[in-house]
């Protein structure tokens, strides 16, 4: 009875282990995938702000894309 009992939690802390597993990748890849699109926001928007802008306001839309 203690082989089926040591099986069963083993089993249960595995699918949870694995559950958290895939949890932390989903989380990551998003994560990676988020930041990904905001720098490549952010290089759009200092292209536009290095055509027709001042070097100053440049930083200001440095920050606004890092605050987006």
């Amino acid at each position: 009875s203690f082989h089926i009992l040591f099986l069963c939690t083993y089993s249960k802390s595995l699918l949870f282990f694995s559950f958290l597993f895939f949890f932390f990748l989903l989380l990551s890849t998003a994560y990676y995938s988020i930041k990904d699109s905001r720098e490549r926001v952010g290089q759009r928007l200092n292209q536009v702000a290095k055509r027709d802008r001042q070097p100053e306001e440049i930083q200001w839309t440095i920050v606004n894309s890092a605050a987006f």
